[in-house]
């Protein structure tokens, strides 16, 4: 530990005792996000398993949980943000930086940001996976129901070309009965 450097618990804004709760809350708000994201990873992976069984529900369902979890983990990013302000008075200061503040984080604080960082790369890349996974998916049921109305993908698309003749279906007709 570097002697004339102040420990996170001196947070230069801060009366001592102030500071020591500081730097718990900074160490909860960090923790807390990265259960928020390790939350999400989990969702992340029961979605990739909804698109691999072709369960809508399921992948649904999914949905709503990662939308609920992103909205709680950006009110614990404000969260973290107020406590930035207040203990070194730059809200979006990012975690990386703390030392350069001339603070010394304490080895729980070290310990919740590794974590925390680790947590959101497995994160971006279970996102990435998802999104190409779920844009193949997407492009697979297209194709798979341009193959049931008997369209190839040139027909489908010169047909929003082609001027309507009213009363007449641009389908021949034949229509996709998802209530069966």
């Amino acid at each position: 530990m570097n002697a004339g450097m102040p420990a996170l618990e001196t947070a230069p804004s801060l009366r001592q005792e102030d500071s020591r709760e500081w730097a718990g809350q900074m160490v909860e708000s960090v923790t807390g996000e990265c259960l928020l994201l390790e939350r999400l990873e989990t969702v992340l992976l029961e979605q990739r398993e909804a698109v691999r069984c072709d369960d809508l529900e399921a992948l649904e369902d999914g949905t709503h949980a990662a939308r609920k979890i992103l909205r709680t983990l950006a009110a614990a990013r404000r969260r973290r943000e107020t406590l930035l302000e207040l203990g070194t008075g730059d809200p979006r200061l990012p975690l990386a930086q703390l030392e350069t503040t001339g603070l010394r984080p304490t080895p729980e604080f070290l310990e919740a940001r590794q974590r925390l960082q680790g947590t959101a790369q497995r994160v971006s890349l279970a996102l990435a996976i998802n999104r190409r996974l779920l844009e193949e998916a997407s492009r697979s049921t297209d194709r798979g129901v341009r193959a049931l109305l008997g369209e190839t993908p040139h027909r489908v698309a010169s047909r929003y070309a082609e001027s309507t003749v009213p009363g007449r279906s641009l389908d021949g007709g034949r229509h996709l009965n998802r209530q069966v």
